[in-house]
């Protein structure tokens, strides 16, 4: 698939000496986020970034999901990495949250040395435009960039770690060396099997927090299980950053991105008249799949995509078969 970098990267002088890069991405069967997965990989794709796609239930599961086929197929034609991890105490959604966090100790396939390979969390559904905004410039000393870093309000700290709030990092993209996730993290270990990342998160949170029928909860969305990615992760760095000296190696984006939001999604007429290099990112909407939504976000290919009309063809007929497998 041929790119035209110089056309297409709004900062191609710092992708020329960009490190090995990976972007964590994950999934639970539900189709609101799996079926936006491969529009997410393709973007990060565009950027020179590796995708890692952690999708929460067992392999056959995914293989008896029609629609679960139809973007499994697309992924490895994308050259995703897919590891299926199914949980034992935590719900199925929970897990796919809070994996993200948990790439340096997950099989990865990189090549460069800790130091020199960088680990990215991200979200199924936010689609990214540049790559400076979600990496540390290693080459400058920094090992660590967050992006969006003064959005939001307090959050919670894990129970089991006391009663009180911290500044919150938003998981929207967090960008870090492997060898600095493992030291914000308290990694010890090369690799974590499932059951040692799980009775990790239980001790962070306790017993009480999480339950197995979760996925099942009607308010799980917006309840403190929803935020408990990102309370681990902004309790993590808040006591990483104690030690003052390692704000040295701290990278931000501070500003609020200029995103596409699902929210106030443009017209055809509108995105016809944009320039992707006048944008940060993309909140790409739910259920796109569906039919009155698909119409809306088909224009959003032509503008993210147009380099490759094949790979937008592509996305046409993935959209028709996967609406096809209910």
């Amino acid at each position: 698939m041929f790119i035209d970098k110089m056309s297409v990267f709004s900062d191609y002088q710092f992708l020329k000496s960009q490190p090995q890069t990976f972007v964590m991405l994950s999934s639970s069967l539900k189709p609101r986020y799996l079926f936006l997965l491969p529009f997410t990989v393709a973007s990060w794709n565009k950027l020179g970034v590796e995708s890692v796609v952690v999708l929460t239930d067992d392999e056959k599961e995914f293989e008896k999901n029609g629609q679960a086929k139809e973007t499994i197929k697309l992924l490895k034609e994308l050259n995703a990495h897919i590891i299926y991890l199914m949980p034992e105490r935590l719900s199925h959604t929970s897990l796919s949250q809070l994996i993200r966090a948990f790439g340096a100790v997950l099989p990865i396939p990189y090549t460069s040395s800790e130091d020199e390979t960088i680990l990215i969390t991200s979200d199924a559904d936010l689609v990214v435009f540049n790559i400076s905004n979600h990496i540390p410039n290693i080459t400058d000393g920094k090992i660590l960039h967050l992006y969006n870093s003064r959005c939001c309000h307090p959050v919670r700290v894990p129970p089991a770690r006391g009663a009180y709030k911290v500044h919150m990092y938003p998981m929207g993209t967090i960008g870090a060396t492997v060898k600095a996730w493992k030291e914000i993290m308290g990694f010890n270990d090369t690799l974590m099997s499932l059951k040692e990342i799980e009775e990790y998160i239980f001790g962070e949170f306790g017993e009480n927090v999480f339950h197995t029928n979760d996925d099942a909860n009607r308010r799980l969305v917006g309840s403190f299980i929803w935020y408990a990615d990102q309370s681990l992760m902004s309790y993590k760095l808040n006591e990483w950053f104690k030690n003052t000296s390692n704000r040295n190696f701290l990278s931000e984006h501070v500003k609020a991105p200029i995103r596409i939001d699902r929210i106030n999604w443009p017209t055809e007429e509108e995105f016809a008249k944009m320039k992707i290099e006048d944008w940060d990112d993309c909140h790409q909407p739910t259920a796109a799949f569906a039919d009155l939504e698909w119409e809306k976000f088909k224009p959003f290919l032509d503008f993210a995509f147009s380099y490759d009309p094949k790979l937008i063809e592509r996305f046409v007929k993935y959209r028709d078969d996967f609406v096809s497998k209910k």
